[in-house]
């Protein structure tokens, strides 16, 4: 019985990283279309997803990706901030379940430390969010769902 529970413990480190990613596109383009407006232009599909491992789509100029247990919301130039603060919150709204006006808050006041401190990480709901400096040196947001 014990070898039993070593083996599933064993089984569980070793699980795939990317049960998430299909599930995590989905809860987050939930809650991005809903704050923005915008409907998800998949890259596979109807739903994003290539596969279980990822998924990939925009909304508007805004690139999202989700791979494994994360959903990145890559902003673009061509969009205003609000617009991509907004997809940030519908992002968090959606993957942690919660109240949207909460998910805005947070995402404001986050983007707001980051802008004078750096990074900032913190967790709501079971969802880590991460903001932080791009590859352009704008702020981007990150989550991780497992």
């Amino acid at each position: 019985m014990r070898a039993l529970a070593i083996l599933a413990a064993t089984a569980a480190l070793t699980a795939p990283a990317y049960a998430g990613a299909v599930s995590n596109m989905t809860d987050a383009t939930a809650g991005i279309e809903s704050l923005t407006g915008l409907d998800l232009d998949p890259n596979f599909g109807e739903d994003g997803c290539r596969d279980e491992k990822f998924c990939a789509g925009y909304f508007g100029n805004i690139q999202v990706s989700a791979i494994g247990f994360t959903f990145d919301v890559m902003p673009s130039s061509q969009d205003p901030q609000e617009t991509y603060l907004s997809a940030c919150a519908g992002a968090l709204a959606g993957l942690g379940g919660m109240n949207v006006d909460l998910a805005i808050g947070a995402v404001a006041q986050a983007f707001s430390a980051a802008s004078m401190s750096g990074p900032v990480e913190l967790e709501l709901s079971g969802v880590e969010m991460k903001v932080r400096p791009g590859y352009d040196d704008r702020l981007e947001c990150s989550f991780v769902r497992p």
